[in-house]
């Protein structure tokens, strides 16, 4: 017995890859754009090809939801890099899609960078927090004068209260 395929059946394994594609994003100055389907321009930008693996994101919307990002860096840049400039803290966004990433895209996690780790075989590993009330009011800064901080309590400035007596130490000096 033989039956025919739907023509929206035919046309979808006609397509050349039926893994999702990621884009990466993450907040430096310039930002890192990162894809997994070759270098691809995409919202006026180039997303640069990379060997890239993304574990560990939930299917809901919970504001626990993680990520890990696992770069394979064969010449050691993008390593050195993430090590010299922190990711804690920078912007990151996961973008899914499949077929063409202009056809469709879902993000998958807007979040905060974590820890980074790497292996003896340049594998970088970055770990991903979902943007939420628990990582947004995480400072980018220290509290100190060449902040902007003008106020700042004197080092050794003692303070009373009902239950005891905090003496200020500024432990950067």
């Amino acid at each position: 017995m033989t039956s025919k395929l739907k023509q929206s059946v035919v046309e979808l394994l006609k397509r050349t890859s039926t893994a999702p594609g990621y884009l990466i994003y993450i907040d430096f100055s310039p930002p890192i754009r990162l894809s997994t389907r070759g270098t691809v321009t995409y919202q006026g930008a180039v997303w640069n090809s990379a060997n890239i693996a993304i574990s560990g994101v939930s299917a809901d919307s919970a504001p626990n939801q993680k990520a890990t990002i696992l770069i394979a860096d064969y010449d050691a840049a993008m390593t050195a890099m993430l090590f010299n400039n922190s990711v804690a803290d920078r912007q990151i966004i996961i973008y899914a899609f499949d077929g063409d990433v202009t056809d469709s895209h879902v993000e998958m996690i807007y979040g905060v960078g974590g820890a980074v780790s790497g292996d003896a075989y340049n594998n970088i590993k970055i770990s991903v927090a979902n943007l939420s009330s628990r990582t947004i009011f995480i400072p980018q800064k220290r509290i100190a004068p060449e902040f902007g901080f003008n106020h700042v309590p004197p080092n050794g400035m003692v303070i009373k209260t009902a239950t005891g007596t905090i003496t200020l130490r500024n432990r950067y000096n």
